[in-house]
């Protein structure tokens, strides 16, 4: 072997070795999801007294009878103040006591004036009560727990749909689904849509597809679809593509993708309506329903598809191709 080759090699596994290390100490730092084993033990409401902000002392069981939402909540963190937000003003209609956890009950109170007299504020022994509701040190939680007392859904605020959950358990109300999408994207008067709608009334093909992702990358499933959507416009000259990004994203973003994905479908940010659309469905069901949802424009009719299988059932059989006889 000459002395270039095992140069080379010797350089590969380094890199190999430090892409390892690399991703080990990035894994550390995620929260870790118990097996599934685990999942399946059930948890009930812990008994301890509670001290609320206005001075009154109580028992945690005296919360049951009805299920109980508990939010841990940082009243400088602006999603967390969101969420709040969205509970008050978009309730359960069934009844549910709400019990908020945070190191400062003034200002939480001082951020959202519309907490209501129902609902218990508790700001005394906060990191206690964050061992006792196994809140790991790195990030909040929110938690429901049924009329009895037994835990029925505990999930970060990363990981979005809180509310959805809320109504779903308390009012048994349905959860996301591309339906809902669809008639809030018909809805919202987006300039962005209705100009791409506009141009299928007259288009060859009559189709368009606009895919909005808030996190994507080469890892599934946001690579999949990716690489379903550049192998059908490289296919397909009269299908219109376009993929856009939420508000709080950059040009760099736009750029980066672009570049480091070899993305050449135009890629924007989402306008005004389309990104309250976009925020007010990611706060209430999370963002993994919405990441990848698909608006599908077929001569001006809105629809939205989920996944690559459903994208190339849209696209069969589809206009002109690029492919050469």
């Amino acid at each position: 072997m000459s002395r270039r080759v095992g140069v080379t090699i010797t350089i590969l596994i380094a890199a190999n070795l430090l892409l390892a290390g690399y991703i080990t100490v990035v894994r550390s730092r995620q929260p870790v999801t118990p097996p599934d084993t685990k999942q399946t033990e059930k948890k009930f409401l812990p008994r301890f007294q509670l001290f609320d902000d206005r001075g009154q002392t109580f028992q945690s069981e005296q919360l049951l009878g009805t299920p109980l939402f508990v939010q841990f909540i940082n009243p400088d963190v602006q999603r967390h103040i969101d969420l709040l937000s969205a509970i008050l003003k978009d309730r359960p209609k069934h009844d549910v006591r709400i019990l908020l956890v945070t190191p400062n009950a003034q200002n939480l109170r001082v951020r959202v004036p519309s907490i209501t007299d129902d609902i218990t504020v508790v700001e005394k022994d906060f990191n206690l009560l964050r061992t006792v509701f196994e809140i790991p040190e790195c990030c909040e939680k929110t938690i429901i727990f049924d009329k009895t007392g037994e835990r029925l859904d505990h999930r970060f605020y990363y990981q979005g749909g809180a509310l959805a959950q809320l109504h779903s358990l308390v009012d048994g109300k349905p959860g996301y689904s591309p339906a809902l999408l669809q008639e809030a994207i018909a809805s919202a008067n987006s300039a962005q849509v209705e100009a791409i709608r506009q141009r299928t009334l007259t288009s060859p093909s009559g189709k368009a597809v606009i895919a909005m992702f808030s996190l994507i990358g080469s890892f599934c499933p946001s690579g999949e679809l990716l690489d379903s959507l550049k192998a059908h416009q490289a296919r397909l000259q009269d299908v219109e593509f376009l993929i856009l990004f939420p508000k709080n994203f950059t040009s760099n973003d736009v750029q980066n993708l672009k570049t480091n994905l070899r993305v050449s479908i135009p890629v924007a940010l989402a306008d005004p309506e389309l990104a309250n659309v976009w925020e007010t469905f990611q706060l209430r069901y999370g963002e993994s329903p919405i990441n990848g949802a698909l608006v599908a424009i077929d001569r001006g009719n809105i629809s939205v598809l989920q996944g690559v299988q459903q994208l190339d059932s849209f696209l069969t059989n589809t206009g002109n191709t690029n492919a050469k006889p």
